[in-house]
């Protein structure tokens, strides 16, 4: 439980169902994707096993007939925590003060060679979607903070 996140809790997603080729036959193979969206304290694998402990009673009943893989390798969560010194410099730099997002980024590895913050332009409403796109509006602002992050982190 994180309270930092809109969604506290980790949650599972049954997002992509496959099988089957008509409605008055039985598939021969139906396959589930799944998301599971960690929170930073979750060991990933503990999850995993949670999911594959509450599957094993059917997994026993009827064997060789599930199989649980992953689609791409498990990533773990991530946080900043909020009193990071050089995120309090961020946002005074920034002018705005940080915020806990419930997506997916490159943060957990590289934080393993170095304090990692997530800062960048555009909106998330415009992230991932057709016609993806930053607002010229976000150039000018990030060039300068990006600029100022340089003075203040490496002069």
């Amino acid at each position: 439980h994180n309270e930092g996140f809109s969604v506290p809790y980790p949650t599972l997603n049954l997002g992509v169902i496959n099988g089957g080729d008509a409605a008055n036959r039985i598939c021969g193979c139906c396959e589930l994707i799944i998301n599971i969206r960690v929170l930073p304290d979750n060991d990933v694998g503990s999850i995993h096993n949670a999911l594959c402990e509450a599957l094993q009673p059917v997994m026993d009943k009827y064997p060789n007939r599930i199989a649980i893989e992953y689609e791409v390798s498990p990533i773990p969560g991530y946080e900043c925590k909020k009193d990071h010194p050089a995120l309090q410099n961020i946002e005074k730099l920034v002018g705005h003060q940080a915020q806990t997002v419930n997506y997916s980024t490159e943060a957990p590895y590289l934080n393993q060679i170095a304090p990692t913050i997530v800062l960048g332009p555009g909106s998330i409403e415009q992230a991932h979607q057709p016609d993806e796109f930053i607002s010229m509006d976000f150039i000018k602002p990030t060039k300068l903070t990006i600029e100022n992050l340089i003075k203040d982190f490496c002069l």
